[in-house]
């Protein structure tokens, strides 16, 4: 069925349609396209497409103000029509419906002048890449300081750029306080704090190296005097 002529056609004017109704932040030309969509042939990952993005509506614009500023948001940029894709192609990504209401509540703080677009679309692919129960970890135990723990979730929060090394272990990322602020824990109070540097080397001084270096011709002498 996916390969005949005729569905094919319909699927990419269904995409058009639901990225036009997107662009002009219109709430009832989306439930149209939704509608539509529902009555195609679909498989699982379309219905639970189709579940999230009604979960993203639903939670993003009751009264669909926030989907036109969001719209008018995308239209600032030369790449309106590829950032509608993108977004749409998040929600197909995502899975489940806790990670729609992170996306949709990103969205609401754009929407408000919090985040820029770039800064959406990199904590909305943190959202994509984390496990739900990584980032209810995320939202329930973040905190400031050093984190010496050899834990499971540092190689994933390392990867999303929401932790990094640091002298005396690891510590959790602007990024990371961001995400939560914005998606995970969206209309509480959360303080972002001081974020210690990343471990710098320091650099030797004149008299070590000219001490280290003393030594090593002292090394070199013991060993010719050794050969001989």
């Amino acid at each position: 069925m996916m390969k005949n002529r005729e569905i094919q056609d319909k699927g990419k004017n269904l995409l058009e349609n639901l990225i036009t109704a997107f662009l002009s932040g219109d709430v009832i030309s989306i439930n149209k396209c939704i509608v539509e969509l529902s009555k195609t042939p679909t498989f699982i990952k379309e219905a639970i497409f189709y579940q999230n993005l009604e979960t993203y509506l639903s939670n993003t614009c009751a009264d669909g103000d926030n989907l036109r500023k969001f719209a008018a948001i995308l239209a600032e940029g030369e790449n309106a029509e590829e950032n509608a894709k993108r977004i749409i192609k998040i929600i197909d990504d995502i899975g489940t419906r806790a990670k729609a209401i992170y996306i949709s509540n990103l969205t609401r703080a754009c929407c408000v002048g919090l985040v820029d677009t770039n800064k959406f679309f990199k904590l909305a692919q943190c959202i994509v890449r984390l496990t739900d129960e990584d980032l209810i970890f995320l939202r329930d135990n973040i905190k400031k300081g050093i984190i010496n723990t050899d834990e499971e979730y540092l190689d994933d929060f390392r990867y999303c750029g929401l932790m990094k090394e640091v002298t005396g272990g690891f510590a959790y990322t602007k990024r990371a306080y961001e995400l939560k602020k914005y998606a995970l824990w969206y209309g509480h109070t959360i303080e972002i704090p001081q974020i210690p540097e990343r471990q710098i080397l320091e650099f030797a001084s004149k008299e070590d190296i000219k001490k280290l270096f003393e030594e090593e011709i002292e090394n070199i002498t013991d060993f010719g005097e050794l050969t001989e």
